[in-house]
């Protein structure tokens, strides 16, 4: 894999069917092969189901009580990403992954 696509969002909550819908149609046409999202507004150990065939990797950091802020970064399955190092934010504002593609060291942060 020599060209990754990467695409960033602020999806402003993803809690409602009709909106992760939508978002995976926004997803598909924009031939991401790694997506970085804001503003999910999940609440731990809550977590929607976010079944996609292309996207078999998903990563997140939610808050631990509240439907506000966090992060998810998602990877497609194509991406032969293995990962080292994940730290999140307890209140759902940040994710860092550290790993490798194709042996190459990267980092992937969302603040």
């Amino acid at each position: 894999m020599s060209t990754s696509h990467i695409v960033t969002w602020n999806v402003h909550g993803l809690n409602s069917p009709r909106k992760r819908s939508r978002f995976f149609r926004q997803l598909r046409s924009s031939r991401a092969d790694i997506a970085i999202l804001q503003e999910t507004h999940f609440k731990q150990g809550k977590l929607p189901s976010l079944p996609h065939h292309q996207f078999t990797q998903w990563f997140n950091s939610c808050h631990p009580t509240a439907k506000k802020g966090g992060v998810t970064i998602a990877l497609k399955k194509m991406v032969p990403f293995s990962v080292s190092t994940c730290i999140t934010d307890p209140e759902g504002r940040f994710l860092f992954l550290k790993g490798t593609i194709a042996n190459t060291l990267v980092t992937i942060v969302r603040l």
